[in-house]
């Protein structure tokens, strides 16, 4: 683990983020957990979440003091919340659906990712932080790289559920 996902850890400790959650199965998930994080990489928690609105009472009780504190409930195949905001160095964005942590698509992008960058080793890990460093999102830098066809998100969240030897045959 690098120092900066270390740092984070800490901090999310210290500010009682998992314990204020843990009713809501919180998972850091992005690009710090599998350190392809570049500057101003933010800290993403996906949490599961029956009733939004609770969820969004408890986020302003516990961090509405914290620099650019925002809950934002939206539609897009479902209802989610989402919240932000700053805490020292660090951007936190917690991101909230009634499906469970492991299942919500977050999770299954960074994990088809961890498993490319098994494939891919440091060259990889390097090239894809010069990408974003050049503007490219995550999933669109992991596209270039791997020259993987058609849209990078859909693309890369239908690598989640394959070994990495199948991965291999996509990629290699």
């Amino acid at each position: 683990m690098s120092l900066r996902y270390e740092q984070a850890e800490t901090l999310l400790v210290a500010i009682g983020l998992y314990s204020e959650l843990s009713e809501y199965d919180p998972l850091f998930v992005g690009t710090l957990p599998i350190d392809i994080d570049i500057e101003g990489s933010d800290i993403d928690i996906i949490c599961e979440a029956t009733d939004l609105d609770e969820l969004a009472r408890r986020l302003s009780d516990a961090y509405s003091d914290q620099t650019g504190f925002i809950t934002e409930k939206r539609q897009r195949q479902g209802d989610y919340l989402v919240c932000r905001f700053s805490v020292m160095t660090f951007d936190i964005e917690i991101y909230a659906e009634d499906k469970p942590v492991k299942q919500q698509n977050a999770y299954l992008h960074m994990e088809a990712e961890r498993k490319l960058l098994l494939i891919g080793g440091e060259g990889a890990r390097g090239e894809i932080r010069r990408l974003k460093r050049n503007g490219l999102k995550t999933e669109p830098a992991f596209a270039r790289y791997f020259k993987l066809e058609g849209d990078p998100y859909d693309t890369v969240l239908e690598l989640a559920d394959l070994s990495i030897s199948e991965i291999l045959s996509r990629v290699g």
